[in-house]
Protein backbone atom coordinates (compact mmCIF):
# COMPACT_ATOMS: atom_id res chain seq x y z
CA UNK A 1 0.00 0.00 0.00
CA UNK A 2 1.59 3.28 -1.05
CA UNK A 3 1.13 6.80 0.32
CA UNK A 4 -1.64 7.83 -2.10
CA UNK A 5 -3.70 4.77 -1.11
CA UNK A 6 -3.39 5.70 2.57
CA UNK A 7 -4.50 9.27 1.81
CA UNK A 8 -7.53 7.95 -0.10
CA UNK A 9 -8.49 5.68 2.82
CA UNK A 10 -8.15 8.55 5.29
CA UNK A 11 -10.33 10.80 3.09
CA UNK A 12 -12.93 8.05 2.78
CA UNK A 13 -12.97 7.57 6.56
CA UNK A 14 -13.32 11.30 7.18
CA UNK A 15 -16.14 11.54 4.65
CA UNK A 16 -17.95 8.58 6.18
CA UNK A 17 -17.48 10.12 9.65
CA UNK A 18 -19.04 13.37 8.40
CA UNK A 19 -22.06 11.56 6.95
CA UNK A 20 -22.46 9.50 10.12
CA UNK A 21 -22.34 12.65 12.27
CA UNK A 22 -24.93 14.44 10.10
CA UNK A 23 -27.19 11.39 10.29
CA UNK A 24 -26.79 11.06 14.06
CA UNK A 25 -27.50 14.76 14.63
CA UNK A 26 -30.70 14.63 12.58
CA UNK A 27 -32.49 12.84 15.42
CA UNK A 28 -34.46 14.50 18.22
CA UNK A 29 -32.71 14.86 21.57
CA UNK A 30 -33.43 16.41 24.95
CA UNK A 31 -30.89 18.73 26.51
CA UNK A 32 -30.59 21.20 29.35
CA UNK A 33 -28.94 24.56 29.76
CA UNK A 34 -28.57 27.16 32.49
CA UNK A 35 -30.13 30.54 31.72
CA UNK A 36 -29.47 33.67 33.77
CA UNK A 37 -32.34 35.70 35.20
CA UNK A 38 -32.25 39.50 35.07
CA UNK A 39 -34.63 41.19 37.52
CA UNK A 40 -35.96 44.65 36.68
CA UNK A 41 -37.23 45.96 40.00
CA UNK A 42 -37.07 48.69 42.57
CA UNK A 43 -37.57 46.25 45.43
CA UNK A 44 -35.17 46.64 48.31
CA UNK A 45 -34.08 43.61 50.32
CA UNK A 46 -36.62 42.61 52.93
CA UNK A 47 -39.46 44.56 51.33
CA UNK A 48 -41.77 42.25 49.38
CA UNK A 49 -39.46 39.30 48.78
CA UNK A 50 -38.82 36.97 51.69
CA UNK A 51 -36.40 34.56 50.00
CA UNK A 52 -33.28 35.00 47.89
CA UNK A 53 -34.26 35.17 44.23
CA UNK A 54 -32.48 32.68 41.94
CA UNK A 55 -29.72 34.00 39.68
CA UNK A 56 -30.26 31.30 37.05
CA UNK A 57 -32.63 28.49 36.09
CA UNK A 58 -32.05 25.19 34.37
CA UNK A 59 -34.11 24.87 31.20
CA UNK A 60 -34.84 21.53 29.55
CA UNK A 61 -35.65 21.56 25.84
CA UNK A 62 -36.10 19.14 22.96
CA UNK A 63 -34.83 19.76 19.44
CA UNK A 64 -32.85 18.14 16.65
CA UNK A 65 -29.23 17.38 17.43
CA UNK A 66 -27.72 19.96 15.07
CA UNK A 67 -29.64 22.79 16.75
CA UNK A 68 -28.68 21.62 20.24
CA UNK A 69 -25.03 21.36 19.24
CA UNK A 70 -25.10 24.83 17.65
CA UNK A 71 -26.82 26.36 20.72
CA UNK A 72 -24.20 24.82 23.02
CA UNK A 73 -21.33 26.09 20.85
CA UNK A 74 -22.70 29.63 20.50
CA UNK A 75 -24.24 29.77 24.01
CA UNK A 76 -27.38 31.11 22.36
CA UNK A 77 -29.40 31.58 25.53
CA UNK A 78 -30.05 35.16 26.62
CA UNK A 79 -31.00 36.21 30.12
CA UNK A 80 -34.67 36.00 31.06
CA UNK A 81 -35.92 39.46 32.07
CA UNK A 82 -38.47 39.51 34.90
CA UNK A 83 -40.08 42.83 35.84
CA UNK A 84 -40.97 42.90 39.54
CA UNK A 85 -41.40 46.65 39.85
CA UNK A 86 -45.11 46.89 39.01
CA UNK A 87 -46.91 44.27 41.13
CA UNK A 88 -45.31 41.86 43.56
CA UNK A 89 -48.48 40.73 45.33
CA UNK A 90 -48.28 37.33 43.60
CA UNK A 91 -44.98 36.64 45.41
CA UNK A 92 -46.57 36.62 48.88
CA UNK A 93 -49.13 34.20 50.27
Amino acid sequence: MNRSDIVKVVYALLLSLLFWLLNALSGTYTSDSKVEIAYNSKIVDGNGVSNQLPKEVKVYYQDIGRTILWNNIKNNFKAIAIDLSSDVSYLTN
